[in-house]
């Protein structure tokens, strides 16, 4: 039986294109480059979900805290001298003092932006200090009065500005008032002789208690509240009742204490 070697042309044209196809390479493959961003990702969504938005909520806290801080403010505070005389004539208007820098979220950094050192006359004995709007010709915020030689020579002027709390309804910061204290120059102490500023928050005082019951004793006097017993004095009688010869019988709570002690010591010593 003869062996048929012969091909067909569909065939011999398969084995020709099987031998032009390259031979595949059993090489690895190049390892795979992620960024830090990528990496992040990768492992975030690898996790479940509800670390993931544990991880979400701590950064959305984050962001809302760095946003929370306040833009600096700047003020503009004023001087005038106040003659002792009351004539009209004799009135100076007030002049730039010094020029501050606050921040409502952090009144410890405050700093000094600018100083003007005031030219007092000699008969003027008394200073008016706050803010005061140049445009308006009247002041803006509360003023208190100083004495002159605050500024004399030998003292540095310690300036303290009161601003407002916030409240729900105002954010606050605002300045109140304007005070300046003079305080002598110890070269041994320190080296900073120049101008000071002190920023603190307005502190709401003490409330009046309204509609408080009055309590009255039978005979129709005011009752006082009792005072609150120290601890001597609250054990200073013994919680059982005593005889009407040891009725008398104070801090015998000591007494007892001290038996117990020589008792204790007694037995150590064996």
């Amino acid at each position: 039986m003869g062996i048929v070697t012969g091909l067909s042309a569909t065939d011999t044209a398969r084995h020709s294109w099987r031998q032009r196809q390259p031979r595949a390479s059993h090489h690895p493959p190049p390892p795979l480059e992620l960024t830090t961003s990528q990496l992040f990702s990768t492992a975030v969504s690898a996790r479940p979900r509800n670390d993931t938005m544990r991880i979400t909520t701590v950064l959305s806290a984050l962001c809302a805290a760095a946003a929370v801080r306040a833009d600096p403010r700047t003020a503009q505070i004023y001087i005038q001298p106040i003659d002792s005389s009351s004539s009209s004539s004799s009135v100076h208007p007030p002049a730039p003092l010094a020029e501050i820098s606050y921040d409502t979220v952090a009144l410890s950094a405050s700093s000094m932006v600018s100083y003007d050192a005031p030219e007092i006359p000699d008969e003027a004995s008394l200073v008016r200090i706050g803010l005061y709007d140049a445009k308006s010709r009247s002041w803006i915020s509360g003023t208190t009065v100083a004495s002159a030689e605050n500024f004399a020579k030998g003292y540095s002027p310690n300036i303290v500005v009161t601003v407002d709390a916030a409240t729900p309804a105002r954010a606050g910061g605002d300045v109140v008032s304007v005070a300046c204290k003079g305080v002598a120059i110890d070269a041994g102490q320190t080296r900073d002789f120049g101008p000071q500023v002190v920023v603190i928050p307005q502190s709401r005082g003490a409330q009046p208690t309204l509609n408080k019951p009055v309590v009255l004793s039978r005979e129709g006097k005011t009752v006082e509240p009792e005072q609150e017993k120290t601890f001597l004095q609250k054990y200073e009688s013994p919680p059982f009742p005593l005889s009407p010869y040891a009725a008398n019988l104070r801090y015998w709570w000591m007494i007892a204490i001290a038996v117990f002690l020589a008792m204790s010591g007694g037995g150590a010593e064996k």
